[in-house]
């Protein structure tokens, strides 16, 4: 993610534009041919997804990474977030800052 794009990325999700957040991440997926640049970029949608409760997206983001190879199941905060995209309450996981 280039940096203009990284602090694009930065301010939506601070200021809680996760819409927005997840249009910058989209097009750094689209637009990459670096493994590790679509890793990364599917990691920070999921995130801003997760967040926009678009829990459909996160679940086809996380399936999208285990299908390129990255370890997914042993990484414990998205399976996480593959759990509460399934339906369980998301209170029952996590506490949202405010």
């Amino acid at each position: 993610m280039s940096n203009d794009s990284l602090l694009s990325y930065m301010s939506a999700i601070a200021n809680d534009q996760y819409d927005e957040a997840i249009q910058i991440v989209t097009r750094v997926i689209d637009t990459s041919t670096d493994k590790k640049q679509i890793i990364d970029g599917l990691k920070n949608r999921i995130k801003a997804a997760f967040e926009n409760d678009d829990f459909q997206m996160v679940l086809q983001d996380c399936k999208r990474l285990k299908d390129i190879g990255y370890p997914l199941d042993n990484d414990q905060r998205f399976l996480m977030f593959m759990l509460d995209g399934g339906g369980l309450n998301r209170q029952s996981s996590f506490t949202k800052a405010k």
